[in-house]
């Protein structure tokens, strides 16, 4: 269905997101703290509207004097909405869009439309300063994102920032920022929550926090732990006679912790070392079954699942970094150097898929393999070493001149493990009349020739890159922002693949690509009063290009390629990139009771990288395709209203679509000109809060949240590859919750019901094999669920 993008920019709102007075939160920062870097979300008691401190261009700002559209949410305001991770993030914050991408359970995210499963994403994820994205892997592999427990706030930076943040910043970036030692302040925190969801097993959490001075202005700690068990809601059933054989089966684990250290030795240095892990247990998968038709029991109950064997998932990271800062009388020198290590396993149900690929599209139950069962077992390991070094101008500088200046490198390697465990003779027989050796020239591999195939890749990414970004105040009120950055970029691979089910040998794949990307920025702000201004921004981002395995070589690939008139496909492909033009303003009234941001947008996204699919041997290669245009508007709002009520909104519309039509070398059409990209147009949320005071030492509040979601379309239209009428509308979704509570002391005691209006709305439909009607996956939301939860500061 054809949007058309309004003429008129629509200016309004962006706000601090608040719930209730607090008392003001210290930074603990050392005798003389390094205020470049200084970041905190301090709370009043006032009626006013609470200032937030980010670091969103490598320095402390005031959120309303950063000529950036950003969505900022504090510890406490994620607390008082009940946020878990990032799905309930992308709900609360216009432009962000986070979703299930497929039926294996791939997750995508993006920012104003610049979506992709295809090479490193688009979104740039952090952990504090250091990036922890990765690179998708053909869409089998997903980011891994922190959950949110005893952290500062979380920062969202809409529009590229390439400059600041280099390559993977394409859409914008997510930073998740702990809360930091203090040198001078001991605190602490001990939450517990339990939950109860419809139809489902109870959830619980428990977790504590505490930090201060070990040697008061010279040496503190935070430390932290935090455990959670999501209980299940689906139940898988055996597709043959419909009995439960695991009864809430996608259930759910997460541990987090750690410890973090700050030292000031001399005046000046400050020694910020830390660690923080993660690790994630998920025992299956919480797709539902619709429609099926793949077995005689059909008529299934909306959370039952029919997968043959259970779909665990567990990863896991830890994230070693040391921060050294120097402070000087109007700069300050700081490097940061992490290791990011993470291991990724999971097993997908391919007991369908499989038999289907083989059989026209459609899952059949064999003869000779009634029980066939096919497990897809896939590893991946992301090692990362980061180093930054910057240099920049503080604050108390009165020059009209701020900058900020440095080099980063970064080494990514990329280790991929798959193995697809079944009884490929049976199979064979049952769908051939022969063994596999006599029908695919090989025989299966392993003790016991338990496997149909085999692949072990690694993939390596190097940047090296100096950047720097200079504001000059031309005048009172005007600003001038110019910056650049200049990176040498290389991507490499080795592919081992093996298996009757694969190439029917053992056959190595390598490839290589190297690029020299630059990505500036230029920028205006006019300051209207303190607090308020107007700006305009231009600035560019990128993701770096790969390299292709050489399907040539693959026998069951050479009629696709032939079909495409090509010999081989592609052995390497570009980066993409995109040009971003802003404006936008942010404004506080009535003295500070309401705040108004808001900012508009036009985006070229040039050469994007898709993937051209190879329908015989299923597999695919990556090259650089297609343009397309994202425009619109993000919108966000706070306002305190009779000091007893805060109402807070936003809104935000994307209008991402295909601006050219681009064709494969056979003539198929891979995108249309007009088609969208695959992100919801308009997103939103609202929220209320009512609080009022018990006594001199108490207080009680009651909060109502909801958010929506407008339709979208999940594939291209009516003649493009991949074209799927059946899947392709997403519907809107919409969801609510609710909370209430009191605080007396140091206590804080509360209520909620999560989905609300127990809405049950499809977020993923997806056939669970190659090219069937018959048998679809969905994803919707948990169920209604109650719940309470307790918490102690001190």
């Amino acid at each position: 269905m054809q949007r058309v993008f309004g003429t008129t920019i629509a200016m309004a709102v962006s706000a601090i997101w608040i719930s209730q007075p607090v008392m003001a939160q210290q930074t603990g920062a050392p005798a003389a703290p390094p205020a470049s870097d200084a970041a905190t979300a301090s709370v009043d008691s006032s009626s006013q509207i609470t200032e937030v401190v980010v670091t969103a261009q490598k320095r402390g700002q005031k959120l309303s004097e950063v000529p950036l559209s950003i969505t900022a949410l504090t510890a406490e305001a994620m607390e008082d909405q009940g946020v878990k991770g990032i799905d309930d993030i992308a709900r609360l914050t216009p432009g962000l869009n986070f979703q299930t991408a497929n039926s294996l359970g791939t997750t995508d995210i993006s920012i104003r439309g610049v979506q992709s499963l295809v090479g490193t994403p688009t979104t740039g994820v952090y952990l504090d300063e250091v990036p922890i994205q990765g690179l998708s892997l053909a869409g089998l592999a997903s980011n891994t994102y922190p959950k949110v427990f005893d952290l500062d706030r979380v920062e969202v930076l809409r529009g590229p920032q390439g400059t600041l943040f280099g390559a993977g910043a394409e859409g914008g970036v997510v930073r998740f920022i702990p809360t930091p030692p203090s040198l001078t302040t001991s605190s602490g925190v001990v939450s517990s929550e339990l939950a109860f969801t419809d139809g489902g097993a109870p959830s619980y959490e428990f977790g504590g926090a505490v930090g201060g001075p070990i040697v008061d202005g010279v040496l503190g700690y935070r430390a932290s732990l935090w455990g959670r068990e999501d209980g299940g809601y689906v139940s898988r059933v055996d597709p043959s006679t419909g009995e439960v054989i695991d009864k809430n089966s996608n259930s759910a684990h997460t541990q987090i912790g750690q410890l973090a250290f700050l030292a000031a030795p001399v005046h000046g240095l400050t020694i910020a070392p830390s660690i923080f892990f993660q690790l994630s247990d998920t025992h299956d998968k919480s797709f539902t079954w619709e429609n099926s038709s793949l077995s005689p029991y059909q008529a299934l109950p909306r959370f039952q699942s029919e997968s043959k064997i259970r779909q665990p998932q567990s990863d896991k990271f830890y994230l070693p970094s040391l921060s050294v800062q120097y402070d000087m009388d109007s700069m300050y020198l700081k490097s940061i150097t992490s290791y990011f290590h993470r291991d990724n396993q999971r097993t997908d149900d391919y007991s369908y898929f499989e038999t289907a690929s083989y059989s026209g599209g459609k899952y059949i139950n064999l003869p000779g393999a009634p029980n066939n069962v096919i497990a897809n077992q896939l590893s991946t390991g992301q090692r990362d070493w980061n180093q930054e070094l910057r240099l920049g101008s503080n604050p108390g500088d009165k020059s009209p001149l701020t900058w900020v200046g440095g080099m980063f490198f970064q080494h990514t390697s990329r280790t991929y493990d798959q193995a697809v465990a079944q009884n490929f003779d049976t199979l064979s027989n049952a769908l051939f009349g022969a063994p596999a050796v006599a029908v695919f020239g090989e025989a299966p591999l392993g003790p016991g020739g338990i496997y149909s195939y085999l692949e072990h890749g690694v993939f390596d990414v190097q940047q090296t890159a100096l950047f720097g970004q200079a504001d000059y105040k031309l005048s009172k009120a005007l600003t001038a922002t110019v910056g650049l950055r200049v990176a040498r970029t290389s991507f490499s691979f080795t592919d081992h693949q093996d298996g009757p089910d694969g190439p029917g040998a053992p056959t190595d794949f390598s490839g290589s690509n190297t690029e020299t990307p630059v990505t500036p920025k230029f920028a205006l702000k006019y300051d209207l009063a303190p607090g308020e201004m107007v700006y305009a921004s231009a600035s560019k981002g990128y993701r770096i290009g790969g390299a292709n395995e050489n399907l040539g070589s693959e026998t069951a690939c050479k009629g696709d390629l032939a079909n495409l008139n090509l010999s081989n496909n592609p052995t390497t492909y570009g980066s993409d990139s995109v040009w971003s033009y802003e404006v936008g303003s942010k404004n506080r009234f009535l003295n500070n009771r309401v705040s108004l941001d808001a900012s508009a947008f036009w985006i070229n996204w040039n050469n994007i990288q898709g993937n051209v699919f190879l329908p015989t041997c299923a597999l695919s290669y990556t090259t650089d395709f297609g343009k397309a245009v994202s425009r619109g508007f993000d919108l966000q709002t706070s306002a305190r209203i009779g000091g007893n009520f805060t109402l807070s909104g936003s809104v935000g519309y994307t209008d991402a679509r295909y601006s050219r039509t681009t064709l494969d070398s056979a003539g198929g059409v891979l995108a249309k000109s007009g088609d969208e990209i695959g992100t919801p147009p308009w997103q939103g949320s609202v929220g209320v809060l009512y609080h009022f005071n018990l006594d001199s030492e108490a207080y009680a509040f009651v909060r109502f949240d909801a958010q929506f979601a407008s339709s979208y379309d999940r594939t291209g239209s009516a003649g493009v590859i991949g074209y799927d009428p059946t899947v392709r509308v997403a519907p809107a979704t919409q969801t609510a919750s609710l909370r209430g509570g009191y605080e007396l002391n140091r206590w804080k005691f509360a209520l909620f019901v999560n989905n609300l209006f127990n809405s049950k709305t499809s977020l993923l439909r997806a056939h669970d094999n190659t090219a069937t009607t018959e048998g679809y996956t969905n994803l919707t939301y948990r169920p209604l669920t109650i719940g309470a939860d307790a918490e102690y500061r001190f």
